[in-house]
């Protein structure tokens, strides 16, 4: 049993009070959902917070619980706001791919032939680790407080400058606060380098390919207006199909969940690809009409599985590709990679295109009704730690490049 360290506002209007609480889950096992109503000693106001396995079991120093329930209970307490919770150098490990993975001394995106500037990055990071703690811890406070401006800071970006062989480089890490209020260093994903002398632009293995499109990913999920993911097959689904096959399909889906902002996202598959999703999971876990009769679907799975959210095609598709939208252009990766593992070679190439040509040449022709949306500007908190270990912090809306 594992346990992390929730902090809650308490939702009295005037009321300043944090409530400090452990939530006890099984790492990687079945653990109940649903949450707990706690009173305020300070004000006799009533929150309720999300938690997993809920218990009544507790003595606090500012409030009391006074129920407990699991999701699909009756409460009397179940139409009150969830209360405004982060977590508190959180320790849970991040969901999809590790970060700290690399495949191959090719790697196109952070690193050259000879050279490789994402692992000399990360060191650096870890080296400054403590510094981005502090930033954070700073923020945490803001946030305790409710001072102005640190209640919608939805992004820490750290801009990091670093000396290898007599040149100065540039990393920048990023990380969501929005779904992972973990304030500390941990669970940053490198966004964006000093361009190196490789670029996605050839032919690439199956299990690279996976790696690459989780990094733009991310990226795109970070600091993109929108995210286009079009991809016909996910996974292998075959009638000689084994266990490890479906385990490896379900899993391609969380990856591509925990990887993508369902609200800023156009997702793009078949429906018989959906259909192996829902196939692999009746096999192996919870029927799809079960996990929705509980609201247990995840944000992706929700999206498609809903008629009126799930995007329309205008023609049955064969194409791949995936795609940052930004202000005055569209990075894109496309090829012949579906979202699939394994050894055989796929083509893929990613690229700069004008709006215009992508919404013309790609999404028109394929999808109905996209629309590009205006800028995505949330507030950041900026970190730049220079090559001499100086560190500044500022927050501020997000300037994308």
């Amino acid at each position: 049993m594992a346990s992390r360290e929730k902090a809650v506002k308490c939702s009295g209007h005037r009321c300043k009070e944090v409530f400090h609480i452990f939530e006890n889950y099984e790492p990687g096992g079945y653990n109940d959902s649903g949450y707990i109503a706690v009173k305020c000693k300070k004000c006799g106001e009533i929150t309720k917070i999300k938690m997993r396995n809920p218990s009544k079991n507790g003595c606090f120093e500012n409030f009391d619980i006074i129920d407990a329930w699991e999701d699909g209970d009756e409460s009397q307490y179940n139409s009150f706001p969830d209360g405004e919770t982060a977590i508190v150098m959180g320790k849970e490990p991040a969901e999809g791919v590790p970060t700290d993975f690399h495949p191959s001394i090719y790697h196109p995106y952070w690193q050259n032939k000879d050279l490789n500037l994402e692992i000399t990055a990360k060191e650096c990071f870890k080296r400054y680790s403590a510094q981005v703690d502090k930033e954070l811890k700073c923020l945490y406070n803001g946030w305790v407080k409710s001072m102005p401006g640190f209640d919608d800071v939805k992004r820490c970006i750290v801009t990091q400058e670093y000396e290898r062989g007599g040149k100065v480089y540039e990393a920048t890490w990023g990380k969501e606060l929005k779904n992972d209020p973990t304030f500390c260093s941990k669970h940053f994903h490198l966004i964006k380098h000093t361009k190196s002398n490789k670029d996605i632009d050839g032919v690439y293995s199956r299990d690279e390919m996976t790696y690459y499109l989780f990094r733009c990913l991310m990226r795109w999920k970070l600091i993109a207006n929108q995210v286009v993911v079009v991809t016909p097959f996910i996974g292998f689904d075959f009638p000689f199909s084994k266990d490890k096959d479906r385990k490896e399909l379900i899993g391609l889906w969380e990856l591509l969940n925990s990887t993508l902002d369902i609200d800023k996202t156009t997702f793009v598959t078949r429906v018989t690809t959906y259909g192996s999703l829902k196939k692999c999971q009746e096999k192996l876990e919870v029927p799809a009409d079960v996990l929705k009769k509980w609201d247990l679907m995840n944000n992706l799975q929700k999206m498609v599985d809903n008629p009126k959210t799930r995007v329309k095609t205008r023609a049955q598709f064969h194409a791949k590709f995936y795609a940052g939208v930004f202000d005055d252009h569209v990075e894109m990766l496309s090829g012949s990679f579906n979202v699939q593992t394994g050894v055989v070679l796929e083509q893929m190439h990613l690229r700069t295109v004008s709006r215009e040509l992508f919404k013309t040449n790609y999404l028109d022709r394929l999808v109905e009704g996209f629309v590009y949306e205006p800028s995505y500007n949330p507030r950041t908190l900026f970190v730049n730690i220079s090559k001499d270990g100086e560190v500044k912090s500022k927050v501020e809306w997000l300037k994308r490049s």
